[in-house]
């Protein structure tokens, strides 16, 4: 069977043992805040702006680190399809200000709530205990 892997990048960003979860208005599902990169784009400036397209806010920069690649399951697709999601912790500079996308955040009881592959990152957390 042909694998195809389609190449994300998402935000991992945590307040009071929660993560922060977006999703459209028009879907059930809850992810990490993140999406496809353009062609010849890094990861960093991917991240950037995909979570000021998401959330209207900047990240703070100089907070920007790797935290870990994972892959699984596109939502919505045929066996055939994955995704790579590369996550970065960060920190937001302001408040989050989303004209298209909701946004919360999930405790690790809500991981039922998120993409096969955020509930990896739900699962790697809890492990660590940044969230609970």
């Amino acid at each position: 069977m042909y694998i195809h892997t389609i190449d994300h990048v998402g935000l991992i960003f945590t307040k009071n043992k929660s993560i922060l979860h977006t999703r459209p208005k028009n879907t059930q599902e809850w992810s990490l805040p993140g999406g496809k990169l353009l062609e010849d784009e890094t990861y960093i400036k991917a991240l950037t702006r995909i979570v000021k397209e998401q959330l209207g806010v900047d990240l703070v920069s100089k907070s920007i680190q790797f935290f870990k690649t994972y892959v699984g399951q596109s939502y919505g697709q045929s066996g055939g399809i994955k995704i790579k999601l590369t996550c970065f912790k960060a920190d937001l500079d302001g408040s989050i200000k989303s004209k298209t996308n909701q946004s919360r955040f999930l405790s690790f009881k809500d991981k039922d709530k998120s993409s096969m592959i955020s509930q990896m990152v739900f699962d790697d957390l809890k492990q660590q205990g940044i969230i609970s």
